[in-house]
């Protein structure tokens, strides 16, 4: 980090807009009542009436293409091809009727249970207190409805344990209350199984009796209701406290939006899918003659005309990919709020389709802050984390994208430093006074030659397909060559404090991660015969996530001495940490 950051505690807090200049407010809250959300989810509810019509639109989605060909077949005459259109559209609304009919769910103990199936009746029962996720999906259509699509995630780390498509808004909010207040309470032994039970079995010895209740309420002591049950009366449970007023931690404005999407690449995504799509029509060479087109170019043969027509056409396309860039970012993320409830964050954003999705802090496993080249001279970044057990990139749907891969997508670097300390209480740093750990003093040595094999290759390669001169590519690369591995070693550094380890690296896009001491799963050290050579090692420090932050703390070319004296060093602190993510 540079000498110049600013300290922790002088951040100004960012307000609704995004604007530093004005104090976080608080936007109250919907609250259900817990004792009546969990009076209605004691008996088994269905889905929205609606349910029918989104579920059908997703059988379409995935059997158009079938769907299409029967319906070209029948505008051509065929009969048997309307024909397979039509028992395939049916047996998707067969499908899904029975589905709605036969989908339920509820909330039994501490377990919420969703069965469905008429013949294969298939009955999930997922322990509330393992929820992880309850997040939402609209799009325009849903949100005409006045519904939402619900997933809810464990910590399996596999595909969502349940997706209810469709609920109305105030069941959802049923639900989510319901579940906050299950997975909020303490657990209390039931008292037939502390105290009742266990003295009608120990009736006829009065000392094994007094013995057990000793030692009952020495495994309760500091827990009054628990003792209370464990006399055997069975007291009336306390009704859960509301959840305090939703806080609105931060927001994105459009500006920010828009830098961002100029200093991506996303438009570059929509043109790739466009060209893919127009090289594999059957008639791209008689529509696309490029002969026929060269005929509207105007006819000159003064070079600097046909320099600007080219450096004009360029413009343009830099022009179109930066706003699809910005299209992208408006759409993916418009109206962004990131918002506190209790110890749970919440993500909303979206144009059309609007995500919500919630984190809750316990669970986060690592923290990495991006900075890219012009996003940096921007003076932004964006921030990204993973959860125990969060899905991998081929499983990640719209909220799991949204609550992870793009957690921030945006913000000024000013408000980094705040957004740390509302994922973790501990990640306040004074910047200044982080002792960095770089790479060891023999890493120049060893990458110059590193460089100078690349340069002989490219030399040779250069010959081989351009003789007499080509090999000059090769001398002419070492320099380059060397200055860019020496600035991207350099720009490798680890740091350690009393609760996390941070690790940065990246030479155009830097990235700097923080992985937490009662997080930490694995260290590892690692030597090549290279790294054995030159008296160097690899640290890597994996967490219980998986990979949508994009960076891994593998901290290459360390002193050999260093590598192990810190893998002893984190070892010994992590220990005395208990993991957290339960």
């Amino acid at each position: 980090m540079s000498s110049d950051r600013p300290e922790p505690g002088d951040l100004p807090a960012a307000d609704q807009r995004g604007r530093p200049d004005m104090p976080v407010m608080a936007e109250p809250a919907t609250v259900v009542d817990a004792e009546p959300a969990m009076a209605r989810l004691a008996e088994p509810n269905h889905l929205h009436p609606s349910s029918v019509l989104f579920e059908v639109l997703s059988h379409v989605r995935q059997l158009i293409l079938p769907m299409l060909l029967g319906a070209a077949s029948a505008v051509q005459g065929s009969i048997l091809g309307g024909g397979v259109a039509g028992v395939i559209f049916a047996i998707a609304v067969g499908f899904t009727l029975l589905r709605y009919f036969t989908l339920k769910y509820h909330i039994r103990d501490e377990d919420l249970v969703v069965t469905e199936g008429l013949l294969f009746r298939r009955v999930r029962v997922i322990p509330i207190r393992r929820i992880q996720n309850v997040d939402l999906v609209q799009n325009l259509l849903h949100r005409l409805f006045g519904v939402a699509e619900v997933v809810i995630e464990t910590a399996s780390g596999g595909e969502p344990e349940a997706k209810l498509r469709v609920l109305r808004l105030d069941q959802v909010a049923v639900l989510e209350d319901a579940i906050r207040a299950v997975s909020g309470g303490t657990m209390i032994p039931a008292p037939s199984l502390v105290g009742s039970e266990i003295r009608e079995g120990l009736a006829g010895d009065s000392d094994a009796a007094s013995l057990v209740d000793a030692k009952i309420r020495e495994g309760l002591a500091g827990h009054s209701a628990a003792n209370e049950f464990a006399s055997g009366a069975a007291q009336p449970a306390p009704s859960p406290t509301p959840q305090s007023d939703e806080v609105v931690v931060h927001r994105i404005p459009i500006r920010h939006l828009v830098l961002a999407g100029v200093a991506s690449n996303r438009g570059m995504i929509l043109v790739g899918m466009l060209l893919g799509y127009v090289v594999q029509q059957q008639d791209f060479d008689e529509r696309f003659d490029i002969d026929a087109l060269a005929g509207y170019v105007p006819q000159s043969t003064d070079w600097w005309v046909t320099a600007i027509l080219i450096a004009a056409g360029g413009l343009a396309a830099i022009v179109l990919l930066r706003l699809l860039g910005i299209a992208w970012y408006i759409l993916r993320f418009y109206d962004y709020k990131l918002s506190r409830r209790g110890d749970d964050l919440r993500v909303a954003c979206g144009l059309f389709t609007r995500v919500s999705a919630t984190v809750p802090r316990r669970r986060i496993q690592f923290i990495s802050v991006h900075r890219p080249l012009f996003l940096r001279w921007m003076g932004l970044a964006c921030i990204r984390i993973e959860t125990a057990g969060g899905a991998g990139k081929g499983m990640e749907d719209a909220s799991s994208t949204i609550s992870r891969r793009w957690f921030c997508p945006v913000l000024a670097d000013r408000d980094v430093d705040r957004l740390l300390r509302e994922l973790r209480a501990d990640a306040a740093f004074a910047w200044n006074d982080l002792q960095w750990l770089h790479v060891a003093p023999q890493t120049g040595k060893r990458l110059t030659r590193i460089a100078l094999v690349a340069s002989i290759v490219t030399g040779v390669a250069g010959y081989w397909f351009w003789p007499p001169w080509g090999w000059l590519v090769g001398p002419a690369l070492f320099p380059l060559l060397v200055l860019l591995v020496w600035k991207k070693a350099k720009a490798r550094r680890l740091a350690t404090t009393g609760s996390c380890v941070l690790f940065q690296s990246g030479l155009f896009t830097r990235k700097l991660s923080l992985a937490f001491l009662d997080r930490i799963q694995v260290l590892e050290v690692r030597q090549s015969p290279f790294d054995r050579r030159w008296q160097m090692a690899s640290l890597r420090i994996d967490t219980a996530a998986a990979g949508p932050a994009d960076h891994v703390i593998d901290a290459r070319f360390l002193s050999q001495g260093v590598a192990q004296q810190l893998l002893e060093q984190l070892r010994a602190s992590s220990s005395l940490h208990t993991p957290a993510w339960q």
